[in-house]
């Protein structure tokens, strides 16, 4: 019989270790991020393999600063980005980084008991090292997940995983709330683009340039992760958030023009085929819509179906005016952009 070198056996073990380092940019979410952070915190103890966690402020808040502070872990390390955005934040944090495996956590994402964990084995089992893992996120349960939640992640302009199963992954899938990469691929691709000063396709863009070099991706729906955050359909959110997003748009095309294409294409196509769509009204019949306390369309199949035709339209007229707006990143004159900007406002 063949006598097993245990040593030897503990060697190779050691040596097919992937260290992961948790990166976790934050900027003014202090009571968002203590409890994310808490929770990382508490598998990062329970996994070998997590060798640190990553918190990389883009504040100087006293909110913040209190919340690091109460924390006790040797794993804890804090990090200050040198520029403002999450681009410039997660780049801090890489940089940093002494693991080879970098996963990505939003600041008020709550990961699923063994999602830390499931990171670092998948990545342990890849023999190339060349490798992007997508896991999923939803809203946090706990709350009242609106109509207009619902429709952000099934349609929406919130996380598309629903159409990995129809269309497949691909970079529009790149979501950095959740996801784990080789260091050495981050470095290689040449990390976020810090232009991107707010949360805003920086991450699609990364996606798209660690696709062209070479970048493999897996799609992996149990490892999941609550989004705690609320939102509802008001005119501070559109003239907010869908409204930022509008304005770096321009230099997301700037950096994938087969991402324009598809935009513009799918804008004469689709939901704007039939004319411009009433700004106030469909804002007013949203907000009435909206009373509802969870979205149940088997109740209401017609009303569902009006409810996605507002949502749709309302969304992408405030995304155009961000689109249009002087304020917009990289407004140079590109093919199609005209058609866009005219004549549509909110």
């Amino acid at each position: 019989m063949r006598r097993i070198d245990h040593r030897s056996a503990r060697r190779r073990g050691q040596a097919r270790r992937r260290p992961l380092s948790v990166v976790i940019p934050t900027r003014g979410r202090a009571t968002l991020l203590q409890e994310t952070l808490g929770e990382v915190l508490r598998q990062a103890s329970e996994t070998r393999d997590v060798a640190e966690v990553i918190v990389a402020r883009d504040d100087d808040t006293c909110e913040t600063g209190a919340v690091l502070q109460r924390v006790n872990s040797p794993k804890l390390r804090v990090v200050r980005s040198p520029a403002p955005g999450p681009a410039a934040a997660r780049n801090a944090g890489v940089r940093a980084a002494l693991g080879e495996v970098i996963l990505f956590v939003d600041d008020d994402v709550l990961p699923w008991p063994g999602t830390l964990r499931g990171h670092c084995e998948h990545h342990l089992a890849d023999v190339g090292g060349n490798l992007a893992v997508v896991g999923f996120v939803t809203w946090h349960p706990r709350g009242t997940i609106t109509p207009f939640m619902y429709w952000l992640e099934h349609g929406g302009p919130q996380f598309a995983y629903f159409e990995i199963s129809q269309t497949g992954l691909s970079p529009y899938h790149c979501y950095t709330a959740n996801l784990s990469v080789s260091r050495s691929a981050l470095l290689a691709t040449g990390l976020f683009d810090e232009r991107f000063r707010e949360a805003a396709f920086e991450d699609l863009e990364l996606g798209f340039r660690m696709a062209g070099a070479g970048v493999r991706f897996a799609y992996r729906a149990d490892l999941g992760a609550y989004h705690l955050a609320q939102v509802a359909c008001t005119r501070d959110y559109c003239e907010g958030r869908i409204q930022k997003l509008g304005r770096w748009l321009p230099l997301f095309h700037r950096c994938v023009p087969q991402a324009e294409a598809e935009f513009i294409e799918g804008l004469r196509h689709t939901v704007f085929a039939d004319g411009p769509p009433p700004g106030p009204l469909a804002e007013a019949t949203a907000r009435l819509l909206e009373q509802a306390k969870r979205y149940e369309p088997q109740r209401w199949p017609p009303l569902a179906e009006r409810l996605v035709r507002v949502y749709e339209r309302l969304c992408l007229l405030h995304l155009l005016a961000g689109y249009a707006s002087p304020a917009g990143e990289g407004m140079g004159a590109t093919n199609g952009r005209e058609d866009v900007r005219s004549g549509w406002r909110p």
